[in-house]
């Protein structure tokens, strides 16, 4: 006799529970999908929540595609990064060179936009208040010079923190500072 004879159960037994499981899991992955594609998108949603619910979808799209170069901080993180942005860039605005003594910490592309990139150093700049409101959110305006943009890629180099948690996109931050540096030295 063999094995599932011996302990009682026969072989129609798993054979019918298997298809159980089967039937189940197909009818909950279905109810799923019309839930997600069908009824959800007619409940009213306000239009804020909809461009929120939008973005959190592109995010989880991100980092399920790009894991590693998305960091979501905190106060602690933001702390940190600030610190290393005057380190590297100075306490002057950068747009028009004047120090105030309450500096701001500009996102190059606004975080009310792109979102995933409000704790990536190299979408950061100092600007004064004037000039950080004047840039308002609608502007990607990039004040760094060639110089900071080469103290930024010696930082990220050095610091593995920075590198892995903090950097979004090395390769395009290293092609840029090679393109700034041409033109202001061909200026």
């Amino acid at each position: 006799m063999n094995a599932i004879a011996m302990n009682g159960l026969s072989f129609n037994f798993y054979r019918e529970l298997a298809m159980t499981l089967v039937w189940y899991i197909g009818s909950l992955s279905l109810m799923l999908s019309l839930f997600v594609f069908v009824i959800r998108p007619k409940i009213a949603i306000p239009e804020m929540e909809k461009a929120d619910f939008r973005t959190q979808i592109e995010i989880a799209k991100f980092i399920h595609t790009r894991k590693s170069q998305v960091a979501f901080g905190n106060e602690k993180n933001w702390k940190y990064l600030r610190k290393q942005v005057f380190r590297i860039q100075g306490k002057k605005c950068l747009k028009c060179g004047i120090e105030h003594e309450n500096m701001h910490i500009d996102h190059i592309k606004p975080q009310s936009i792109h979102t995933h990139l409000e704790f990536m150093i190299d979408n950061l700049q100092v600007l004064c208040p004037t000039c950080n409101k004047e840039k308002s959110n609608k502007e990607e305006t990039d004040y760094r010079k060639s110089h900071h943009l080469m103290a930024l890629v010696n930082t990220i180099k050095e610091n593995k923190l920075l590198r892995e948690r903090y950097t979004y996109d090395f390769e395009k931050l290293t092609r840029i500072t090679k393109e700034k540096m041409k033109f202001e030295l061909a200026a």
